[in-house]
């Protein structure tokens, strides 16, 4: 059930059920590509449900001599192949870092990240989009949205909306009461200073 390399035989790739390979270094299974067509690292069945899984963690490299540094690419079309050009439409979420859990029934979001089209999308550069962050409060067993950076560049708190058009709105609910500003301990005093637009000329 094995292809062994000659004079180095606990190096081998392996057959080990139907439609199943795996791939393995000095006696020990590295990883495998299943039935499915999930190529699975560091684990040997299914957990998730999506096509490459890892089990522990992944480091991503720009070894270069320039400006450049590592990339994690999250790329969205609406054509139905990962080269066709097609326009997205508001509300399309583009990409999304999604956090689980495991509460010993599975593994459930607990919270997420997430890039979502905010407008319609034009010729050229233009994609205005959000950027979303949703928590789990205890025992609720969904995720909310505490926090949004608006395509306008505007972070929305709490419950605020984009009816204003102040960069920073924070708007209670029945959980939170407003903004708490605290000095670091009874010698500091906590400030709220307005400026010029120079950042340097203090108005109050």
């Amino acid at each position: 059930d094995k292809i062994v390399h000659e004079g180095d035989t606990n190096t081998a790739i392996r057959f080990p059920s139907a439609d199943t390979i795996s791939f393995e270094t000095a006696g020990s299974e590295r990883f495998r590509l299943d039935s499915s067509g999930r190529l699975l690292y560091g684990h040997t069945s299914n957990v998730t449900g999506s096509l490459f899984q890892i089990n522990s963690g992944a480091n991503f490299f720009a070894a270069s001599n320039d400006a450049n540094g590592a990339v994690v690419d999250l790329m969205k079309t609406r054509s139905t192949t990962p080269s066709g050009n097609t326009i997205l439409q508001d509300g399309d979420k583009i990409g999304e870092l999604r956090f689980r859990g495991n509460t010993g029934a599975g593994y459930v979001a607990a919270a997420t990240i997430q890039a979502i089209v905010n407008g319609t999308p034009g010729s050229g550069n233009d994609l205005p989009t959000d950027l979303v962050f949703r928590v789990q409060p205890d025992g609720s067993g969904n995720t909310f949205e505490p926090m949004r950076i608006t395509s306008s560049g505007i972070l929305l708190v709490g419950k605020a909306s984009t009816s204003q058009t102040y960069t920073l709105q924070v708007q209670s609910d029945s959980n939170a009461n407003g903004i708490a500003i605290y000095g670091r301990s009874a010698d500091d005093i906590a400030e709220i200073g307005w400026y010029e637009n120079d950042g340097t000329t203090k108005l109050g």
